[in-house]
């Protein structure tokens, strides 16, 4: 189990919180999505051989906030404390949902996971639900990020962020796709026909299609997310 070790790395940006232990290996940094629990993925450790896995929350989920809440800045955040926490060992991030966007707008890894990551997120209608039942504490996020206000809707297009991309890549998406909106037990994928075109656009992206969920793929599919880590650690790390 993830121990409860937790580190607080200054930023020109704000403290960026990480958890787990650093032996020396390279490391594994898990970024995770808007609503995660407190404790999700404290058993990362164990399914990630060979390597120091890290987990840590978006800003303002379990930890304080950043200088505001752009994507840009929190990614900016991230790479100034993965340089000072980890020294001079090589990592690789993973990002689940927002958090994939985030480590998008990293630039320090050797490699990226992506699960299901919300490239424009006006077009994930599931999402739009949030204007009526979006916890109050979550607003500021809610509206900067996703664009999705009480009474309005506003464009986000994260997708440009691909182009910083330079370093190898999986992307995991769900096989549920968005559709057209309708009644859903489980969140369908959030990642839409033109975001999906981009991924695909990118040469350096492995895209995994997941099939049988939606956008819960750690929750519903985490032998999937499990896979990607290791097999990216396994071709940029070890």
């Amino acid at each position: 189990m993830l121990t409860e070790t937790v580190a607080s790395v200054p930023t020109p940006h704000g403290d960026v919180v990480f958890r787990g232990d650093l032996t020396g290996r390279p490391v594994v940094l898990l970024i995770g999505g808007v609503f995660e629990g407190e404790r999700a993925y404290c058993r990362l450790a164990e399914y990630l051989p060979g390597v120091d896995a890290i987990v840590a929350h978006l800003p303002g989920n379990h930890c304080p906030p950043l200088a505001d809440w752009k994507i840009s800045t929190w990614g900016a955040a991230f790479d100034v404390a993965a340089k000072a926490h980890f020294g001079a060992a090589r990592f690789i991030v993973g990002g689940i949902s927002t958090g994939a966007l985030v480590a998008l707008s990293m630039t320090g890894h050797a490699g990226v996971v992506l699960s299901d990551p919300p490239l424009r997120p006006h077009r994930a209608w599931p999402l739009h639900r949030l204007r009526d039942e979006g916890p109050d504490d979550r607003w500021p996020l809610i509206s900067s990020v996703f664009g999705i206000y009480r009474n309005r809707i506003e464009p986000r297009n994260y997708a440009p962020l691909l182009r910083k991309l330079s370093s190898p890549a999986i992307a995991l998406v769900g096989g549920d796709a968005l559709g057209e909106p309708r009644s859903f037990e489980f969140m369908p994928s959030l990642v839409d026909p033109r975001s999906l075109d981009d991924l695909r656009l990118h040469p350096g992206l492995d895209i995994r299609i997941v099939p049988d969920v939606g956008h819960g793929i750690p929750l519903r599919a985490g032998r999937a997310l499990v896979d990607a880590l290791n097999d990216m650690a396994r071709r940029v790390l070890l």
